[in-house]
């Protein structure tokens, strides 16, 4: 029961086209359903014939659906393009408009002198004179799509500057990383800059291999030498190849146990003269690559921004003494064992069919596994944080770092 494309409707096609019109987009939407399921070719002229922008955004995107698959959708994109130039077209119709591109483009491609058309009529509108970031971010979406050589340096143009909207910078970022052509030497250099500059930005636990992510799509823009000179700016996003066995990984000579050092931190009167900001040295020396505290660090590990409002010193002296007694299931790491016999303990930033990327305590930049060299992989009870990191120091050192975790962040 119900509509069917393949049987006479038994609703008026027309008094179903006639909720595409409708103020409510609730209700357009269940219009735009119940057209889907009404026959095609009852309906599909009237789209094409729109008048009205709201409708004919609607109809379009009931086309692009129920498009047969040998279908082009050159139409569509002819009446988008008509709608998008024009000057009267409110901002709701202009981001519908380039979101229906996209799918539209998603779905059957776009030949390259349509993307010309496309590119031409958006680049001298971009950015948006009155600022609306929405109608730039789906512009500058669409300008990367079409792949224009101009459209690189009008996008970072339009890139806002220093720490100013790190979410639109990064978003311009990822539509440049897409495109082939325009891109000069100086321009390649600015996009390193950028890498720099947004390494230090604060993020989630997935934000620096996100930006890893990102650095390695964009150097396939590169040349071989400038690639290996990106890497060398970029050290924390050079992936290293899996290296000696990590496992175990003690360090250094213990002079004393470690119940000793939790009993003298704990009790000892001496501690009171602790000093944070050479606790800082400390932190920025063994913590920094993997945590984030306030402004240091980064976001591999938890962050200790709120550590000291969420933990007891004794319980921060036991993570640092014993930091596989309990780890965070978000935290937990795999333990891959290699065919060359070596076996590499951390935390899986990314995967896909040939290789793993893992942060390892062991080197500021992931460690790259290729997939045909992985004997076995499990997970690991083991955390990636390793033990006896505080051997090297003395017992004034430790209370400088468990100081400095304890005061107010640096901003």
């Amino acid at each position: 029961m119900g509509l069917s494309p393949d049987s006479p409707s038994f609703v008026p096609v027309d008094d179903i086209y006639a909720l595409l019109r409708d103020a409510d987009r609730f209700v357009r939407y269940a219009g735009r359903l119940a057209l889907e399921r009404a026959p095609r070719e009852d309906w599909r002229h009237r789209v094409l014939a729109e008048t009205s922008p709201v409708a004919a955004l609607e109809g379009m995107l009931a086309l692009i659906r129920t498009r047969d698959p040998a279908e082009d959708l050159e139409p569509v994109f002819e009446r988008l393009l008509l709608l998008l130039g024009r000057q009267d077209l409110p901002v709701p119709e202009r981001l519908a408009a380039l979101r229906l591109f996209a799918i539209a483009a998603a779905e059957a491609g776009v030949r390259p002198t349509l993307r010309k058309q496309f590119s031409d009529l958006l680049l001298p509108r971009f950015p948006d004179p009155a600022g609306n970031e929405a109608l730039n971010r789906e512009m500058a979406r669409v300008l990367a799509y079409c792949g224009q050589p101009e459209a690189v340096a009008e996008i970072f143009r339009a890139m806002p500057s220093g720490e100013e909207n790190p979410a639109l910078q990064i978003h311009y970022v990822y539509c440049l990383r897409t495109m082939r052509d325009g891109w000069t030497a100086d321009s390649r250099r600015e996009l390193i800059r950028w890498f720099q500059k947004a390494a230090q930005w604060r993020g989630g636990a997935g934000f620096t291999g996100y930006l890893n992510l990102m650095f390695e799509s964009a150097l396939e823009l590169f040349p071989d030498e400038e690639k290996k000179a990106a890497r060398a700016r970029l050290p924390e996003f050079a992936p290293a190849s899996a290296g000696p066995v990590r496992i175990p990984r003690a360090r250094g000579t213990r002079s004393i146990r470690a119940q000793e050092i939790f009993a003298y931190q704990m009790f000892d009167p001496m501690t009171l003269l602790a000093r944070p900001e050479q606790g800082r040295e400390l932190f920025e020396k063994e913590g920094a690559s993997c945590h984030r505290f306030g402004s240091l660090g980064k976001d591999f590990g938890p962050d200790l921004t709120s550590i000291r409002s969420r933990f007891r010193k004794a319980d921060i002296l036991e993570a640092l003494l014993w930091p596989s007694k309990t780890v965070s299931d978000q935290f937990q790491g795999i333990i891959v064992e290699t065919t060359d016999g070596d076996a590499v303990n951390g935390l899986l930033l990314r995967e896909d069919n040939h290789r793993l990327l893992l942060k390892t305590a062991e080197t500021p930049q992931p460690v790259e596994i290729p997939k045909r060299k992985i004997r076995t992989r499990r997970k690991s009870d083991i955390s990636i944080m390793p033990e006896g990191i505080l051997d090297p120091y003395d017992q004034a050192s430790i209370s400088n770092l468990i100081a400095f975790l304890l005061a107010r962040p640096p901003e």
